[in-house]
């Protein structure tokens, strides 16, 4: 007889996210891709932004779309919006970093944004970024890829209770069971230093 492979109720399937080389492909191929039109010009700058906003903060994608600017306070360097707790929605505040904050001043300038930062649908977006990781020839993955990649390269870099605020769960339960699986990349940056 031959060996079979036997599946369990109890086994998942390993977490897909993207990993930092995969953002830094899709950023050089909207960097170096020319667009015919200043519409397209618009889209491919608000998706590259929208990719990055993610991937630094970790927000759910319907949570990033409905981020305007006065969301954002420069001078602090945060962003602050509304989670849901316990059937209620309460403020959240996290950190931006200087590059991503470059980054936003630099699309609100060219394309005199206003007011909602990411005018689009989930839909759209995740057929836009499924259209860019097929030209780059990587496996396409949703918007909700991005924000379980953020939270795997935090971790083993900073504490679990960081990854859990920033991804705004009320408990590092919540975190640890979304997102802390043991990956080789995580097991090698743990063992690199041991001799």
């Amino acid at each position: 007889m031959g060996d079979k492979q036997i599946s369990t109720k109890n086994e998942k399937k390993p977490v897909e996210y993207f990993t930092q080389s995969e953002i830094d492909s899709l950023i050089d191929y909207l960097d170096k891709f020319t667009v015919p039109t200043l519409c397209k010009a618009f889209l491919q700058d608000r998706d590259k932004l929208l990719i990055l906003f993610l991937w630094s903060t970790g927000l759910r994608i319907s949570d990033a779309l409905g981020i305007r600017l006065d969301n954002i306070d420069f001078k602090k360097e945060s962003l602050t919006f509304k989670i849901r707790r316990q059937s209620q929605k309460v403020d959240h505040t996290i950190s931006l970093d200087k590059a991503l904050l470059f980054e936003i001043f630099k699309y609100r300038d060219t394309w005199r944004i206003t007011n909602l930062l990411f005018d689009m649908s989930r839909d759209n977006f995740d057929k836009r970024l499924k259209g860019y990781c097929d030209a780059i020839g990587i496996k396409p993955r949703s918007s909700q890829k991005l924000r379980k990649g953020m939270a795997m390269k935090l971790l083993g870099k900073v504490p679990i209770e960081v990854i859990s605020y920033r991804l705004g769960h009320s408990s590092t339960q919540t975190a640890d069971e979304s997102h802390s699986k043991v990956t080789p990349e995580i097991e090698k940056r743990f063992l690199k230093d041991i001799k």
